[in-house]
This record gives C-alpha cells, structure tokens and sequence, in this order.
C-alpha cells in the first residue's frame, strides 16, 4: 500500500505492473501522473485497491485522482476491484471489465470520466452502492445481475438506455436517482 503515495515526481510513459504481483493494493500508485501515461497491468493480476485492513478509511484509490489513464484494459485474471479504487480518476471511454470478475466494491467507479455503453459480465451479480455513481455512460446491460444497492448508478445524467435481465431480485432506493 502507499507506495508512490506523494513521491513527488510526477510517474510518467507506462507504468508497467510486474508480473509477480497478484495484487494491486489501495494507493499504490498514489502519485501524480502525467496526462496520457498508461497503466499496464499484466495477466496475473486478480485484485486492484484491496486495502489489508478492515478499516474502510484506509481505502482510497490506486492511482492519484489527477491521474489521466486513457483506455485501460484490465486483465482477464482480475476477480475483485476493491472500494474507491479508482473514485474521481480519469479514466476515459467506455469501460470495458472482464468476464470473470465477481467483485466490485462501493464508489469504485464513481466520479470517473467513463462514458458510453457499460456491459456488465456475466459473473457479477451485485452492483454495490456508488459503484457507477456521477460517471458519464449513457447505456447500462446488466442482464445478470441480481441487486443494485442504493446509489450504484446516482448521478448518471447521460443514462438514458437501461437493459435488466430477469435474475434481478432487488433495486434499492435511490439506486438510479438523479438519471433522466
């Protein structure tokens, strides 16, 4: 955790993941980055922003909120993105998740620049609260998911076009307030 945490030196070009990492931890790359630097994260990684402890202040993103990373790929291996992992970066165009991932934490997503269609894999089941909160995407497919918690997509003015499937059990309140 923490470690370029206000390093001072602003990261640039690729920042390129080892591949004897497993995980990404909350933090991690806390520091400035140049704009148009990209985050390269290679196969093996299966959890980004999984803080050690239980305490949910330690969570914070991964990288810095100043960060612009532009059309990130994550890796097939990743199951679990933890809470705010990536809250308030910008991330920019569609997102596009992995089909095995089966975690994704409150506010994990939520304050990006990500727009445009959000298909949600078939291995995710829940949509915690905040998740996709205040981002920019305008078509939501979640056709396998069973709850969306209070506030998963709150905020998302452009969202206009939303697919449920049929395993859906439970829509909180407020899961969609503040959306067209």
């Amino acid at each position: 955790e923490c470690a370029f945490f206000d390093c001072g030196t602003a990261l640039r070009g690729d920042i390129v993941i080892p591949t004897t990492l497993t995980s990404l931890r909350t933090n991690a790359l806390r520091a400035n980055m140049e704009e148009g630097s990209r985050l390269v994260l290679h196969s093996g990684i299966m959890e980004i922003g999984v803080a050690r402890s239980s305490n949910f202040s330690d969570y914070g993103p991964v990288i810095s909120q100043k960060a612009s990373i532009k059309n990130m790929v994550f890796p097939s291996s990743l199951e679990h993105i933890g809470p705010n992992a990536f809250r308030g970066c910008s991330i920019g165009g569609e997102l596009h998740l992995p089909d095995n991932i089966k975690v994704i934490e409150s506010g994990a997503f939520s304050s990006t620049d990500i727009n445009g269609t959000l298909e949600l894999p078939k291995s995710l089941q829940t949509v915690m609260s905040d998740t996709f909160a205040w981002t920019n995407i305008s078509r939501l497919e979640a056709l396998n998911i069973q709850v969306i918690e209070s506030g998963a997509f709150w905020g998302c003015r452009n969202l206009n076009t939303v697919f449920l499937g049929s395993d859906l059990e439970l829509v909180d309140d407020n899961a969609f307030s503040d959306c067209p």
